[in-house]
C-alpha cells in the first residue's frame, strides 16, 4: 500500500514542481484577553477553555517540526503585550540558539503560579518532567506572562477598546525582524488571531495598515471569530488571502484550530477550506458606525463621516475643518428651472393647471 501511495503522489500533477521540501513555519498566535469583551460570552464560553484549544493547537504547531516556531501576543486592556517568546530575544543576539527539543529532561526550574480564573491546576502540568522541551517552554511562558496580566488588571470602562491592531502590528514588527537576523534562512510565516470583540470606528485606520502591511510581507492573517462578525477582520482575511471562520460552536473550538487553521498555506490551494463571499467593503461612519453609501472624507486622515460633528473637527485627527468648506457642503443643492418652449420658466414644484371641460358638440 506505502508502495501504491508513492507512485500516486508521484504521478500526481504538479508533484515534480513542488518538491517536498520541509520548510519551517512561524505561527504567530494573536489572542484578544480583555475581560470586557468575554462578558457577552460567558453562556456559550470561558476565556479558560479558549486558551487550552490554542496551546493545545501550538502545541501541535511545534510537534509537526522541529524547526517550527511560535510566537503568542495578548490583546489585552489598553495593551498588547507579548506572552512568548520575549520580544529582546532577537535584539543582542544575530543567530539566537534554537530550543533543544531532543532533551524531555531538561527542564527550566522556575516555578510558575496560574491565575486560577484563567487556566486551571496547571502546575502538576508544569511540573512534569517528561514534557516535550518546546512545550513548557512556551505553555509557562504564556501562563506565567497571563497571570501577571490578569493581576495588573483594573476594572475600567475607559479601556473598551479593542488593541487587536496594535498586536497584529507586534507581531508583523517581529517577524520582519526575524527575517532581517536570520537572513539566508527560508520560514513561512502567518497570524492567527482568536477575537471576541465588535468593530470599533476608532481602531479602523490602524486595522488597515496592518492589513497592507502584511499584504506587503506576504503573510496571510486567519481570523477565528467567537461572537459577532467583524467586518474589519473579515476584510484583513480576505485582502492577505487567509481564513475567516465564525465559530458557532465554541465548545469545540479544538476541531477547528487543528483542521482548518491547522492547513499551511503553501497547500491551501489542494484542500476544500471554508469561502466567506458575505464580505462588506464599504466604509462606516466613523461617528455613528453605519455604512455609508455618500459620505465625508477628512483631507488629513481619510476618516469617513456621514455627517458634519458639532465641534467642526475630524473625530480621528482632531483637525479643524475649513469653514468656507464646511459653508459650502451645507448649502441646499441649486434646482435648475425648466425652461418650456413658449419662453416662460417652468419651477419644478408649480402646481398644475386643471384641464378645461371639453364643450359637447
Amino acid at each position: 500500500m506505502d508502495a501504491i501511495a508513492d507512485t500516486t503522489i508521484a504521478q500526481a500533477p504538479g508533484a515534480a514542481s513542488h518538491a517536498t521540501e520541509d520548510t519551517p513555519s512561524l505561527l504567530a498566535v494573536v489572542i484578544e484577553t480583555n475581560p470586557l469583551f468575554w462578558v457577552p460570552l460567558q453562556q456559550q464560553t470561558e476565556l479558560k477553555s479558549v486558551i487550552e484549544s490554542l496551546i493545545v493547537a501550538m502545541n501541535a504547531h511545534l510537534a509537526i517540526n522541529n524547526s517550527n516556531e511560535v510566537i503568542v501576543i495578548a490583546a489585552h486592556s489598553g495593551k498588547a503585550q507579548f506572552l512568548f517568546p520575549d520580544p529582546n530575544v532577537l535584539k543582542n543576539d544575530t543567530n539566537p540558539p534554537k530550543m533543544d527539543s531532543h532533551s524531555p529532561n531538561s527542564v527550566s526550574n522556575k516555578s510558575t503560579s496560574p491565575t486560577p480564573d484563567v487556566i486551571d491546576d496547571k502546575r502538576q502540568y508544569l511540573k512534569n518532567k517528561n514534557i516535550y522541551r518546546q512545550f513548557k517552554l512556551m505553555d509557562e511562558s504564556v501562563f506565567e506572562k497571563l497571570e501577571q496580566l490578569f493581576n495588573d488588571t483594573v476594572a475600567d470602562n475607559s479601556k473598551f477598546k479593542s488593541t487587536v491592531p496594535g498586536a497584529i502590528s507586534m507581531a508583523l514588527t517581529f517577524i520582519n525582524r526575524m527575517r532581517q537576523v536570520r537572513e539566508g534562512i527560508t520560514m513561512n510565516s502567518r497570524i492567527l488571531v482568536a477575537s471576541v470583540g465588535g468593530d470599533q470606528t476608532m481602531s479602523y485606520i490602524p486595522t488597515m495598515n496592518s492589513i497592507f502591511a502584511a499584504q506587503g510581507m506576504r503573510i496571510p492573517i486567519d481570523v477565528c471569530k467567537l461572537g459577532n462578525d467583524s467586518t474589519f477582520l473579515q476584510q484583513a482575511a480576505d485582502v492577505t488571502g487567509g481564513i475567516y471562520l465564525l465559530i458557532t460552536n465554541p465548545n469545540g473550538l479544538i476541531q477547528y484550530l487543528t483542521t482548518v487553521f491547522f492547513i499551511d498555506p503553501s497547500i491551501r490551494n489542494y484542500v476544500a477550506l471554508p469561502v466567506n463571499n458575505n464580505i462588506d467593503f464599504r466604509a462606516s461612519c466613523f461617528i455613528t458606525g453605519n455604512i455609508v453609501d455618500i459620505g465625508y472624507v477628512c483631507s488629513v486622515c481619510l476618516c469617513v463621516l456621514s455627517m458634519i460633528p458639532s465641534d467642526k473637527k475630524c473625530p480621528t485627527c482632531e483637525s479643524t475643518f475649513d469653514p468656507q468648506a464646511l459653508e459650502k457642503l451645507a448649502r441646499k443643492p441649486f434646482v435648475k428651472r425648466k425652461v418650456v418652449a413658449n419662453g416662460n420658466s417652468e419651477t419644478p414644484n408649480a402646481t398644475p393647471t386643471p384641464a378645461g371641460t371639453p364643450q359637447p358638440k
